[in-house]
């Protein structure tokens, strides 16, 4: 066998040929036959004038030229997942069933964190930064093998957010070819294998089902091991007799308005009525309440996060930000005419909500 057959790729199934010039992608095609695949790569390199380099992260042949790569890798299979120097990491989507009331889809009980990391990685670099389209319902990632529930109703799918954690990013966008490479090839650490790490840990056997959470937010066995006790700790701060649920945060709901909202404010949590990316701000103005005094406007705020009140105690730590959009959303038009009622006459009765 001469030094060109030693150099050819092994005779296996499930590759794919990539060319991308200057950032994009301008060829892929998957390939059953390796000879197929190897051809096709070396004659997009003749025409691109591409010079033939060491392959990187599972790449079976890589040509370069300037602004240009073309590469073969063997498509990644189910057990490939996690970043390389993360092999912890998960992107857990939000799945949230809801029903319709009054023409309103509505939150409702069944709320989900699924494991999307492999359906994610899978997709093509293209198809991962178009996710962005579906910031706020991405539900084209959870379907019926993915999410263990019957529900045959409106929800929502969050996913964007864990997507960038994962890869490190601001923006789908900044995710390049690299990063999704690296992602599919690194090798992965099984929930199983992860729960032997934290018995190592601790030095003793655990109820891995106790610690998933920990796992589902990429901790590392070590990490997981330092928060659980961090928890166990807060339990027993906050027990009287008996233990209680863990709760980071002191009882929100018995607080007056102005308290509330300094409160979060402090936490990052007072974010705008109309959208959650901002994560610092307060209420803000627009076309619906531009009529309103600046006292009145303050009052606005404060009942809105009056209202929100009521149930932030119990979901703060998870969706804080979303629960003060969606109380919006549902009463903010309702919260106006309050205040304005209120404003013109002062002493009459509260409308309520």
């Amino acid at each position: 066998m001469n030094q060109q057959e030693d150099r050819k790729m092994p005779q296996q199934a499930n590759i794919r040929v990539e060319l991308v010039s200057h950032g994009i992608l301008a060829y892929q095609n998957d390939f059953n036959d390796a000879a197929d695949a190897e051809e096709a790569v070396r004659r997009l390199a003749g025409g691109a004038a591409a010079k033939e380099v060491a392959g990187k992260d599972g790449e079976v042949l890589r040509f370069e030229a300037t602004g240009t790569v073309i590469r073969a890798f063997y498509l990644p299979t189910p057990e490939s997942s996690v970043r390389q120097e993360m092999p912890y990491k998960r992107i857990m989507a939000v799945f949230q069933p809801q029903a319709w009331i009054n023409d309103d889809a509505t939150d409702i009980d069944g709320r989900q964190d699924v494991d999307v990391t492999e359906r994610v990685l899978r997709l093509p670099l293209d198809r991962v930064h178009a996710l962005q389209d579906y910031r706020d319902s991405t539900e084209l990632l959870v379907d019926g093998s993915t999410v263990a529930i019957e529900h045959d109703g409106p929800f929502t799918v969050k996913a964007v957010d864990s997507i960038c954690t994962f890869f490190g990013v601001k923006d789908l966008s900044d995710i390049t070819e690299d990063m999704l490479v690296a992602a599919r090839h690194a090798e992965h650490q099984t929930f199983e294998d992860w729960v032997a790490g934290v018995e190592r840990e601790v030095g003793s056997e655990v109820d891995g089902e106790s610690y998933r959470r920990y796992y589902n937010q990429g901790m590392s066995p070590s990490e997981a091991v330092r928060q659980d006790r961090l928890d166990d700790g807060l339990k027993e701060e906050n027990s009287t007799g008996a233990a209680v649920a863990v709760s980071r945060t002191p009882d929100l709901s018995n607080l007056e308005a102005e308290v509330l909202l300094a409160e979060l404010r402090r936490r990052g949590l007072v974010v705008s009525a109309w959208g959650i990316d901002d994560a610092t701000g307060t209420l803000e103005n627009d076309a619906a309440t531009e009529s309103l005094t600046e006292s009145q406007f303050a009052q606005l705020e404060e009942k809105l996060f009056e209202k929100a009140a009521d149930t932030l105690e119990d979901i703060l730590a998870n969706r804080g930000n979303d629960h003060i959009n969606d109380i919006w959303s549902i009463h903010g038009q309702k919260l106006i005419a309050v205040v304005l009622e209120q404003d013109a006459a002062p002493h009459a009765p509260s409308l309520g909500l």
